[in-house]
């Protein structure tokens, strides 16, 4: 009777009360979908292994033509990778082969299908335990008390940091369960007197003269987030920025490319020595693609003009791979971007000077078609809506209720931070004036300055 009277008593203070139903409906979907992460996660680690296998293949035989024979030791890996990929019915089977190759590959395999390779097990591993987050977030929807000790609240800590998510899901696992953000946990040992700068500077402990805020600086800049607004100066550079240097990158990102794909055709050739089309198809492409890299340095206009024609030939796209057709397309893109976000620049720059910025619908549509063709990454986005007074998308909304949840949690414990130096400072000013007194009726006038002097201290 006492307990549930206690939570009667609990219920009618508004200390304790069931989820909501929009709260249940949400925590049950975030359940699934960590639930679907543990089952995709898996599935997507073995595609990406079944396409690196290919090009892993070609690489190979490109080498062994070099060479005049593929090496016992890549067509031995060759072999287990292919039994792998057949074990599907075998998950455990599988697994003791990858654990074989990850020890006998001994730098023959290229690094994405290393990591890949690795990638595998650590999801396999992380199954479990992500199903156990995904059952206590269910087991939420009817009991309304997060963690109370210390030990439960560690232990789910420690939980869903063991879990991997990703940031996004992660923050809304640590919302759900009541967890403080990722990049605000210290260790319990810790908790009480260390506070730990977010960006990364040396732990400092705070002391009666010297509260939370004084001790980590300016802590607010450091967490708001990626979507602190830059100001309009540094968002008109940026994008001046972008404006010059995005070109020249894109070239040299088709550079790498092409030589990737050289490797590949070798191999082709190699397996289609019969067929003298392929051979003279691969050929032109080549001497075309050689040709592109020669204009680039001679005349910008040429070169993208020679991209656009290899673009427009279906036959010719049928013998590339799509990380090159999609790098192309970029190169085409990234040139035609500088007009339009030295546009955006211009008019940032000015978007302290109410005059300029829209105000009819066509003029914020107009606005709206120009942000969204410059392509720009989430904080420069939010920037420039925020100064043209643009309307923010939902997905940046999410993320700036994170960032806002962050300072509000530090504005808190700055708080008690400085409640807590307040009344330490009370108890020994009193302390001081009553040392002060007893020195003073003894003859001990100096003690009384010495005390006065640690009082302002």
């Amino acid at each position: 009777m006492e307990a549930i009277g206690k939570k009667i008593k609990a219920l009618a203070l508004g200390e304790e009360s069931m989820p909501d139903e929009a709260t249940q409906r949400r925590v049950r979907e975030l359940a699934a979908e960590v639930r679907e992460v543990a089952r995709s996660a898996v599935d997507d680690a073995w595609k990406k292994l079944g396409e690196e296998f290919v090009v892993q293949k070609l690489v190979w035989d490109s080498k062994g033509i070099s060479k005049r024979g593929k090496g016992a030791e890549e067509q031995a890996l060759e072999n287990k990778l292919q039994a792998v990929l057949q074990e599907t019915m075998d998950p455990v089977g599988a697994l003791a082969r990858i654990d074989e190759i990850l020890k006998s590959q001994n730098g023959r395999v290229s690094t994405s299908m290393l990591q890949t390779l690795q990638s595998i097990p650590r999801q396999t591993a992380l199954i479990d335990k992500r199903k156990a987050l995904a059952d206590r977030l269910a087991a939420s929807i009817t009991s309304a008390t997060p963690p109370q000790t210390q030990a439960e609240k560690d232990g789910l800590e420690k939980l869903v940091t063991s879990c991997r998510l990703a940031k996004s899901l992660d923050s809304r696992v640590r919302e759900a369960v009541q967890l403080p953000p990722h990049r605000e946990r210290s260790s319990s040992k810790e908790r009480k007197d260390v506070n730990v700068d977010l960006a990364m500077k040396p732990m400092v402990i705070a002391t009666p003269s010297r509260n939370l805020y004084e001790c980590v600086g300016s802590t607010k800049a450091s967490i708001r987030g990626e979507l602190e607004p830059l100001p309009a100066d540094a968002a008109a550079n940026k994008l001046k920025s972008m404006a010059s240097e995005c070109p020249l990158a894109s070239w040299t990102r088709l550079k790498s490319e092409f030589e990737t794909q050289q490797l590949i055709w070798q191999s082709v050739a190699q397996n289609r020595k019969k067929d003298p089309a392929i051979a003279h198809s691969i050929s032109s492409l080549k001497a075309s693609f050689e040709r592109i890299l020669a204009l680039h340095s001679e005349s910008k206009e040429k070169a993208l003009g020679a991209v656009r024609d290899l673009l427009g030939s279906t036959e010719d796209l049928k013998m590339l791979s799509n990380s090159v057709v999609s790098t192309c397309r970029d190169v085409i893109k990234q040139h035609e971007l500088p007009p339009q976000r030295l546009k955006l620049a211009e008019r940032v720059e000015v978007s302290s000077v109410a005059a300029t910025l829209p105000k009819t619908d066509a003029d914020k549509k107009e606005m709206e078609t120009l942000v969204l063709a410059c392509c720009l990454d989430d904080q420069l986005n939010y920037t420039v809506r925020k100064l043209l007074l643009l309307p923010i998308p939902q997905r940046l909304q999410s993320m700036e209720a994170e960032s806002a949840t962050l300072l509000r949690g530090l504005g808190a414990l700055q708080k008690r931070s400085a409640m807590r130096t307040a009344s330490q400072k009370a108890s020994r000013r009193d302390s001081n004036k009553s040392v002060g007194a007893a020195c003073e009726a003894s003859g001990l006038g100096s003690v009384s300055a010495g005390a006065r002097i640690i009082e302002q201290i």
